[in-house]
């Protein structure tokens, strides 16, 4: 079996449990009629999809991952659990600034470019879910009461 195969199936099995938590989505008062469970659903169904199709159509590689690649890897895979982790507490700007910071330069930009692109990114993605959206975000313990609420 080629490792694309072998990568499909685990990602298969991480989307069936993701889907499993997905259907436990529940809140008392939703404001939208498919409620906040329909994304998370409808795009897992749109990932289990895409990787069957590529577990069928997979063509056979070898890849040889070279040690600087695992270690980025790795090093991304750590970022995004700290984004994970800080998400609630620093907010989504501050984490969202410091996790597309991190990776940035982890895949070798330079590091005044990708300050740049963090904080435009977090910032104007911020202004679009919650002014436009009207979807809020966490605004974490420095910026509480700093941004208009509702």
């Amino acid at each position: 079996m080629t490792s694309i195969r072998i990568f499909s199936l685990f990602l298969f099995a991480l989307c069936l449990f993701l889907l499993y938590q997905g259907f436990g989505i529940e809140t008392k008062i939703t404001y939208e009629p498919l409620g906040p469970r329909a994304f998370p659903i409808g795009a897992l169904f749109l990932i289990l999809l895409v990787l069957l199709l590529l577990f069928f159509f997979a063509q056979k590689t070898e890849v040889k991952w070279k040690q600087q690649s695992l270690i980025k890897i790795a090093l991304f895979l750590l970022v995004f659990f700290l984004y994970c982790f800080l998400f609630e507490i620093l907010g989504f700007v501050l984490s969202s600034i410091l996790f597309l910071f991190l990776s940035a330069l982890i895949f070798g930009a330079r590091w005044g470019r990708a300050l740049i692109f963090a904080v435009i990114c977090a910032s104007v993605s911020f202004v679009l879910f919650d002014a436009f959206m009207q979807i809020s975000l966490p605004r974490g313990i420095f910026f509480e009461n700093f941004f208009m609420k509702g």
